[in-house]
């Protein structure tokens, strides 16, 4: 939320202190992340004893890698143990066949905190701590379902370069037979098509375009979380009293910790890169340009 913003709108007859104003919201927008902070306590116990559980059912639980359904093991421990990895769980996973390009999702929560507490050490841009997280726990997971599919070779389609897995393809065919249906006035009503209605209805964004939700759903599927769920993420979890370039900027280093898949580059290798000339060589510039082109949120 652009706090700035919202403030010189609401002044349109010029009656408002804009620096008084804003001064006093940012106080208060400070108490609430302080209280948004000391909340995070209690969670942060609650799933820390549930990952010690979970953990030790995965160390002890045979896993046969010959068995079909053995990817199901696999996504649901790496959903349940990804903010929380050590070098046994990790281990096992090496030893289940799994690469480690392939862990990249292995975050520590510690260090995801660490993260917002330097966004919010800022002047001029606050992270909610409780409402990211779980934003969060959302967007690795669709990344660590796509990333287990892609494992196993569940990719049934190549377009343009890109390879879809099964997940987007089964939601695809969906949309296809439901526009078909819609077309001769019915309607699918065989248990698959009867239980995807029922998942969409509980996630899609009532009075959003249809069109708009497919275009989430799709890329969801495939793991691309950045237009939807980190948009998300931006527009319900910030508040910024600064430029759009200074909000990215930043906002930098928590996002290229949380996407790891995105080659975001550190400052030494932008300067080995040999792009840096198209940012002009600085690398504040690349940090905004870059991180922007990726979310495209319109509405921070």
């Amino acid at each position: 939320m652009n706090i700035l913003k919202l403030i010189k709108d609401n002044n349109q007859d010029n009656v408002i202190d804009i620096a008084k104003t804003t001064a006093i919201v940012w106080n208060e927008i400070d108490n609430i992340i302080k209280d948004d902070f000391n909340l995070l306590g209690t969670a942060i116990n609650s799933v820390t004893e549930k990952s010690k559980a979970n953990q030790e059912e995965f160390l002890s639980k045979n896993i046969n890698t010959k068995l079909k359904d053995y990817i199901f093991d696999l996504v649901e421990f790496y959903g349940k143990l990804h903010f929380f990895p050590n070098e046994p769980v990790l281990s096992k996973f090496t030893q289940l066949g799994l690469k480690k390009s392939e862990l990249k999702f292995f975050i520590h929560i510690n260090e995801i905190i660490d993260a917002i507490n330097a966004v919010n050490k800022s002047e001029s841009v606050r992270l909610k701590y409780n409402s990211t997280l779980k934003l969060l726990a959302t967007h690795f997971k669709l990344k660590i379902i796509n990333t287990m599919q892609l494992h196993l070779n569940m990719s049934g389609s190549k377009k343009s370069g890109t390879i879809y897995n099964e997940a987007h393809n089964a939601l695809f065919d969906f949309y296809r037979r439901q526009d078909y249906y819609q077309k001769v006035g019915s309607s699918p009503n065989d248990e698959f098509s009867i239980e995807m209605r029922r998942i969409l209805s509980s996630v899609e964004i009532y009075g959003e375009p249809a069109e708009v939700s497919r275009k989430k759903m799709l890329l969801n599927a495939q793991g691309k979380t950045e237009k939807d769920i980190l948009r998300e993420l931006l527009n319900e979890c910030t508040f910024h009293k600064c430029s759009e370039s200074e909000f990215y900027i930043t906002l930098f280093a928590f996002f290229k910790l949380i996407m790891p898949d995105s080659a975001l580059l550190s400052e030494d290798e932008f300067y080995e890169n040999d792009f840096s000339s198209s940012y002009n060589a600085d690398y504040k510039r690349y940090k905004y340009l870059k991180l922007k082109s990726i979310i495209k949120s319109t509405s921070i």
